[in-house]
């Protein structure tokens, strides 16, 4: 090879490592200058991992006003670092404090389902006990690390059957239940930072810091509920009513400002002895509803113009029919001579089944679908069909329907609505619960009306039954419901459920159904005891408390 040709070859070699070193200290002073800042946070975001502070990442569920009914509150939870667990011995540690099988803390810890979790920390366990936090701080296992996670339900939680609960952070029952897909929500207000070092040790000055992802309030679903009367009633049932439902509302518009069920349940802890717990929402499910449904039977008598206040009967203590079948009063002695305002007020059994034979089965069920008590119908909140009313022939079918028993079964939120009606002279309102859906800016993404459909009674008729149901309250069955200065209205029922006692007594569920004041009333309160001995003594007395602390709460 020539000595010209060999120094060609130099020359093209050295040029092309001269383009390649420009190159690349180009491509160094570019990432030194002008990427140092950018490289050096994803170099620190590399070793460093975000642990989401609340447990269910979902919206709120708050009353009318937009206070939450959750009592949502920070536990302590447990959280562990696998690359820090460096013996079996701390996993056996861990396994006796918490009392369960090491091999399921270290299924927990290291992998799921076969695949390696990797180095990033685990909640192992949330709502540590007190004695658990205590020991596991005491014994300083190293990788394991307390700190506060925000839980769905606190102790506070209110209108529980109706707000419903979780299953594996789904909602299976009430308002999560069907507001499950609006409620979902895969980021969290606030992460807890973890730092590690290159060894994938936890750098102590620099972890678990709280990180604030967002300001704004996902969705949430804005109820009827009023916070302060919820947990008013809940107060009186927990001190008054083991089993029953209790539903307050707005006479005007149908809205429900409480509701509530026992016995009660904490949705915390689902799945601990649930065969010891009642999730039925009793406020929406059917009972006989006894002599409450006397109510229809004389707004029906009046509207179709068959009976007169003033008009005259006579009870024996029982009402005996042609074929020789009776029924008696539940005054076995009978009531003697009274008026149809006295026997409403007296909740008089024989006069009771004679208007009902007068008016016929045809327009029983004609009045039971005006007041509502066909349709479950509950605004925001839909509920499987069901026949309520159901009214077979015959005599002895109407004469047993007339006093809210074979053939009618209602709700406590149905008897709310019918008794509404009475109180605001006649205007039939359909029941809300759910108002509406609002954004993380306080904007409607969809709202629920409140539906007042119109006069089903008369108004002069609709005064007729309020003067008769003040009677009752008066002097009458529901007299223990009577609020001084204030005055009360409202109607008992005691119906039999077909039950016995130990002692062989018919099992009764007792009710009252009223408003207050009497002049302009604001609120209407179904009150219903499972167990109890009469609506006068077991309900009416319930009723009175609850009214006249919701009244005074207004005052102040």
């Amino acid at each position: 090879m020539s000595i010209k040709l060999r120094k060609h070859r130099l020359k093209i070699v050295f040029l092309l490592f001269s383009l390649f070193s420009t190159a690349l200290l180009i491509r160094l002073s570019y990432l030194q200058i002008y990427k140092s800042s950018i490289l050096a946070q994803q170099a620190a975001e590399a070793r460093n991992y975000y642990i989401p502070a609340e447990k269910y990442l979902r919206g709120d569920i708050v009353d009318r006003n937009g206070k939450s009914l959750l009592d949502s509150k920070e536990e302590p939870a447990l959280i562990v670092v696998p690359s820090m667990i460096k013996s079996s011995e701390n996993i056996r540690k861990l396994a006796n404090i918490l009392k369960e099988d090491p091999r399921k803390i270290e299924e927990k810890i290291f992998r799921s389902k076969g695949m390696s979790y990797g180095n990033a920390p685990r909640v192992i366990k949330y709502s540590l006990g007190s004695q658990e936090k205590s020991t596991i701080e005491k014994e300083d296992i190293e990788g394991v690390f307390i700190v506060p996670i925000k839980m769905r339900y606190g102790p506070g939680s209110l209108a529980r059957h109706l707000v419903g609960h979780l299953m594996v952070g789904k909602g299976v029952k009430g308002i999560e239940r069907i507001y499950d897909v609006e409620l979902t929500n895969n980021s969290p207000d606030f992460f807890w930072k973890v730092v590690f070092d290159a060894r994938g040790n936890v750098i102590p000055g620099l972890s678990f810091k709280k990180v604030l992802v967002k300001e704004q309030k996902e969705k949430q679903i804005l109820l009827t509920i009023d916070k302060e009367i919820q947990r008013i009633v809940e107060k009186i049932m927990d001190e008054n009513v083991n089993r029953g439902a209790v539903v307050v509302m707005n006479p005007y518009n149908g809205d429900i400002l409480a509701a509530a069920s026992r016995p009660n349940f904490f949705q915390k802890e689902i799945g601990k002895d649930d065969e010891n717990i009642n999730y039925l929402n009793k406020a929406f499910e059917h009972y006989y509803p006894g002599s409450i449904y006397k109510l229809v039977v004389a707004a029906a008598a009046l509207e179709e113009n068959i009976v007169k206040p003033g008009e005259n009967f006579y009870c024996s203590g029982q009402h005996v029919f042609p074929s020789g079948l009776t029924i008696n009063c539940w005054n076995e002695e009978g009531h003697g001579n009274l008026t149809f305002n006295e026997a409403l007020a007296l909740s008089c059994n024989s006069t009771f089944i004679e208007i009902a034979l007068r008016l016929g089965r045809y327009n029983l069920f004609k009045y039971s679908k005006k007041f509502g008590l066909t349709s479950d119908d509950i605004l925001g909140y839909p509920l499987p069909e069901f026949t309520p009313v159901n009214i077979d022939y015959g005599p002895g079918k109407v004469a047993n329907a007339s006093m809210g028993q074979e053939g009618i079964r209602v709700t406590p939120v149905q008897i709310a609505a019918l008794i509404s009606c009475i109180a605001n002279g006649g205007t039939r309102v359909t029941p809300r619960v759910v108002q509406g859906i609002v954004d993380e800016n306080g904007n409607y993404t969809k709202s629920i009306a409140s539906n007042v459909s119109g006069p089903v009674m008369s108004k002069e008729n609709a005064e007729k039954l309020q003067k008769m149901l003040t009677e009752a309250t008066l002097w009458g069955t529901g007299k223990n419901a009577w609020i001084p200065e204030i005055g009360a209205a409202g109607k008992t029922g005691s119906a039999e459920t077909g039950a016995t006692d130990e002692e062989g007594n018919s099992v009764l569920n007792a009710w009252f159904a009223g408003y207050a004041p009497l002049d302009n009333p604001r609120y209407t309160v179904v009150v219903l005891v499972e167990g109890g001995k009469s609506g006068g003594t077991s309900a009416a007395p319930v009723f009175k408390e609850i009214m006249s602390n919701i009244l005074k709460k207004e005052r102040e």
